[in-house]
Formats: structure tokens, C-alpha cells, sequence
């Protein structure tokens, strides 16, 4: 179980960043729409 665990977790650790970028993006283009939006 912990050997599993530990795996999972350098799983979740070498992802983060990916996950961050992306989360970063996806609130940057939130950010564009809602704009665009507004620009209406």
C-alpha cells in the first residue's frame, strides 16, 4: 500500500506543474471570454 501510495503520489507531483499550466490557462481564457463578454 505504500509503495503504491508513493507511486501515486511522484505521479501527482510530476503532473503538477502540466496541472497548474493548465489551470493557469484555463482561468486566462475565463479572463478573455468574460471580457469579450463585457466588450458586448
Amino acid at each position: 500500500m505504500g509503495v503504491l501510495r508513493s507511486r501515486v503520489g511522484g505521479e501527482v507531483l510530476r503532473f503538477s506543474p502540466a496541472l497548474n499550466i493548465t489551470e493557469d490557462a484555463l482561468g486566462h481564457g475565463l479572463d478573455v471570454i468574460e471580457a469579450v463578454l463585457r466588450g458586448r
